[in-house]
């Protein structure tokens, strides 16, 4: 270059040509130039990456910065949308962002300021987008745990309406063994009184007869004297016939106490006997009005019938005559 600078030009037309060849040179440059950084600008919008990496070199390499700023580095994994903490994140970054563009920086980089406020405008979008995305997977995703949980709700429900059925017929079941083992224990109970309450009226027979001979003895032994002319007692045989009669009345009122003590526990139950007894004859009173009553009943229904028969008949007739 510094040979051709200095050799001097021998012809006019030379040196012009190579005049308007330098000048032509620079706009060729300046044109391809312009291309070639049309070209990237296309490719950092294209590429939010590869426009995030360019700013933060810009700004790294400002006059302003120190060397270890410049050596920080921002991972990749940081533009990846946040699955941890979810949505608070990103609210995080788009309030950081409106707070670092409102606060001025102190060493503002000449180069391009409008293209930063794109690139950062560029990336709210994609995290906004991002934000969207995760949202409506969230809500998907809810949608279908709502799904599932509605449907493990029905079927507990079901089960536990089969569980109630069972245990409903299991207490039916319950009740009815109860009842029967409680019939089969009022049989046995009554066959082994049977046999007691058969030889009972054998006693009660015997019982009255020997109560109305002893009766009749005590009466013929008391009141039944010998009142003649001339009756003449012998005393000795009167006292010991006295004497038997007392002891059997003493017998008699020893045995009528034995009896009456057990006299004393029948009585409230003979009692409550005569009031069932009293309250089955007011059912049974009852029952006869109420057959009376469904007899009248039926002989209404009856006669209803009848007449019903009789009008349709009669309604039949009378379309079979109009026909």
């Amino acid at each position: 270059m510094h040979d051709l600078r200095a050799r001097p030009s021998h012809k006019g037309g030379s040196s012009q040509g190579n005049n308007n060849m330098t000048k032509l040179r620079p706009q060729e440059d300046s044109k391809k130039g312009n291309s070639f950084r049309g070209i990237e600008n296309m490719m950092k919008r294209t590429n939010p990456v590869a426009r995030y990496g360019s700013s933060m070199s810009q700004w790294a390499l400002s006059p302003g910065r120190s060397f270890e700023t410049q050596a920080v580095t921002v991972p990749s994994s940081n533009l990846k949308p946040p699955r941890g903490k979810g949505v608070g994140k990103l609210f995080n970054l788009g309030f950081d962002f409106f707070r670092s563009k409102k606060k001025p920086s102190p060493v503002s980089s000449p180069l391009k300021p409008k293209t930063c406020d794109a690139e950062a405008a560029h990336q709210l979008k994609l995290m906004n987008n991002r934000l969207v995305q995760w949202r409506f997977v969230n809500a998907k995703a809810s949608a279908a745990n709502n799904n599932v949980a509605s449907r493990e709700k029905k079927q507990v429900l079901c089960a536990w309406d089969n569980l109630t059925k069972l245990k409903h017929l299991v207490l039916q079941e319950r009740i009815k063994l109860q009842k029967k083992n409680l019939e089969m224990k009022l049989d046995h109970v009554l066959l082994s009184q049977i046999k007691h309450l058969e030889a009972w009226e054998e006693m009660e027979t015997q019982h009255f007869s020997s109560l109305s001979m002893t009766q009749q003895a005590l009466h013929s032994a008391l009141s039944r004297l010998p009142l003649r002319e001339g009756a003449k007692v012998n005393i000795e045989s009167a006292v010991a016939s006295f004497q038997k009669v007392e002891a059997v009345t003493d017998a008699i009122i020893s045995t009528v106490n034995s009896f009456a003590l057990m006299m004393e526990d029948i009585v409230p139950l003979a009692s409550q006997l005569a009031e069932v007894a009293a309250q089955e004859k007011l059912m049974v009173e009852q029952f006869h009005d109420l057959l009376r009553m469904i007899s009248e009943l039926e002989m209404q229904e009856r006669s209803l019938k009848c007449c019903f028969l009789i009008q349709h008949k009669q309604a039949l007739d009378t379309k079979v005559a109009q026909d």
